[in-house]
């Protein structure tokens, strides 16, 4: 095949994956440089795995593999072609962060009572302070009235959504398994958000259902909850910027409703139901719409986001809160045959890069402890690959 023809390809499992490279090696070497350019993220997306492994090849003439060495480092050397899909990708409708309609993935289990939803909440230190709004009533009124009956933004099907999410919240931190920390972290961020609008208080919901139920989740879900957390952070960075009034007259989650309503769906992000029913977000002008989505897409960074998989994975305390929960991570990496001859999972990523490689200490930012030797641990290298993996495929 090619230059091939007659060749044992030695340990290339992906065979016929690699008659494509073949061809495109072909091309380059004929000079249809067009065709080159056409085909080239094409194979950036197919050959990781082949890249990666190229010391597999045993079997072909040194001048051929030359050739693939020379094409393999031009598809390799700009990273910033994988940057730029994967920035196109994460803010598109295939990143859809809106946890709340997977809720359908979620086991079921028994709301709390009132009573339990109150009891639950009194270890908040300090509960009794947290007022709604300005007023001198507190929050705990509200927060077991939306558990009970969902927000009133529309009186239908959001009421239902919010009511559903937040019955899931509370009842998964009614339980033991959780540390008492994470527990009370979580509790503080629902009453505080209750201090403020509903749109607010939706956003948030959303935003711990999402986090809460990833351990109840596959490995994309967990990062899709991950994600939706930066996103979050771009998305108030960007309002703040261009509204910088809003924070002090608590307009921003209104703010924030307007530009989710014209763009969430378009760039994946969460609550877009709730803001479309949010009646005070403000009419914003054209001007206002360009500007936004022109600073959203410069303030998302793929590698930022990817530095924060990397520090979530190789958190050194067992009780930390996650969101990529590390048996999801090792269950999702592990090879596809069964019989041990394959070191790659289902969609190529080579599954001992999940860990700690001694051999290179270099490559990452920090050192596991003795206790975490033989768990995930990943560099930025690794953090891409899985990113790459989860959303090519």
């Amino acid at each position: 095949k090619g230059k091939g023809k007659g060749k044992n390809l030695g340990n290339v499992k992906q065979a016929s994956k690699t008659v494509v490279l073949l061809n495109v090696v072909d091309t380059r070497k004929t000079k249809h440089t067009t065709a080159w350019t056409c085909e080239r993220e094409q194979v950036l997306e197919g050959f990781v795995f082949f890249i990666n492994d190229l010391d597999t090849i045993s079997c072909l003439d040194g001048g051929f593999i030359k050739q693939v060495q020379e094409v393999i480092h031009f598809m390799k050397a700009p990273r910033e072609i994988q940057i730029s899909r994967l920035h196109s990708t994460l803010l598109s409708s295939v990143a859809d962060c809106d946890m709340c309609k997977r809720q359908h993935l979620v086991p079921k289990f028994k709301p709390l009572k009132d009573a339990q939803v109150k009891q639950l909440l009194q270890k908040i230190p300090d509960f009794e302070n947290y007022k709604y709004r300005d007023s001198h009533r507190g929050v705990g009124e509200f927060i077991i009235k939306t558990h009970r009956n969902g927000l009133p933004m529309d009186g239908g099907a959001m009421s239902k959504h919010t009511k559903d999410a937040l019955q899931f919240v509370l009842h998964r931190l009614s339980c033991e398994s959780i540390p008492l920390n994470n527990k009370l972290n979580h509790l503080k961020t629902l009453a505080e958000a209750f201090t403020s609008c509903q749109a607010e208080q939706a956003r948030v919901i959303d935003q711990l259902y999402g986090q809460l139920s990833g351990r109840d989740m596959t490995l994309k879900e967990q990062m899709l909850a991950m994600l939706n957390s930066y996103k979050e952070r771009i998305l108030e960075s960007v309002v703040l910027a261009l509204h910088p009034g809003c924070a002090a007259n608590q307009r921003l989650p209104h703010y924030q409703s307007s530009y989710r309503t014209m763009f969430g769906e378009q760039i994946g992000l969460s609550g877009v139901e709730p803001a479309k029913h949010d009646p005070h977000k403000p009419f914003l002008s054209v001007h206002e719409w360009h500007n936004f989505i022109s600073m959203y897409n410069k303030k998302f960074q793929v590698a930022e986001f990817v530095q924060d998989i990397v520090n979530d994975i190789n958190q050194h305390d067992p009780e930390a809160d996650r969101y990529i929960h590390l048996k999801t991570l090792c269950d999702w990496a592990s090879p596809k045959e069964e019989n041990g001859s394959s070191t790659q999972n289902a969609l190529g990523f080579i599954s001992h890069n999940l860990y700690w490689d001694e051999d290179n200490p270099g490559a990452y930012t920090s050192t596991p402890k003795d206790d975490r030797l033989y768990e995930p641990f990943v560099n930025e290298t690794v953090g891409f690959s899985i990113l790459e993996a989860l959303f090519s495929a």
